[in-house]
């Protein structure tokens, strides 16, 4: 039994009663995200205070990412930039408990990771496989 090959979805919602096929997130220009600094822009022009193209553009909201990379202890100075190591989670004092997930663990280095003062409080929970 063969299935029936898939077909576009006509659209006809232009202004001259023409049908398209093309989707509209084909027809944006794909682009990296602005350096800091830069004016916000949305849909290619600058956004303003006062909401009208006469005012100046405001500066962005800069939100930190929840997102960090992994300390690389062998790379040179100055690449390891805005980067977290296991201590900085895992060296918290007020940590009661920790669940690892992984394939592979040297159990000896994640234990030296966690608080010398709370290391024997905190129970730690090895998931692996």
């Amino acid at each position: 039994m063969e299935h029936p090959s898939k077909r576009a979805k006509i659209l006809s919602d232009s202004d001259d009663g023409s049908a398209s096929t093309a989707l509209t997130s084909l027809q944006r220009t794909i682009s990296p995200p602005l350096p800091r600094g830069c004016p916000e822009l949305t849909d290619g022009k600058l956004t303003s205070d006062t909401g009208d193209t006469g005012g100046t553009a405001r500066p962005p909201k800069l939100v930190n990412s929840p997102v960090q990379l992994t300390h690389i202890r062998d790379l040179p100075d100055g690449n390891n930039v805005d980067t977290i190591r296991l201590r900085d989670i895992l060296g918290d004092p007020m940590i009661r408990e920790c669940w690892q997930f992984n394939y592979l663990f040297d159990v000896d280095f994640l234990m030296s990771q966690l608080d010398e003062d709370v290391r024997s409080l905190v129970q730690v929970k090895v998931v692996h496989g």
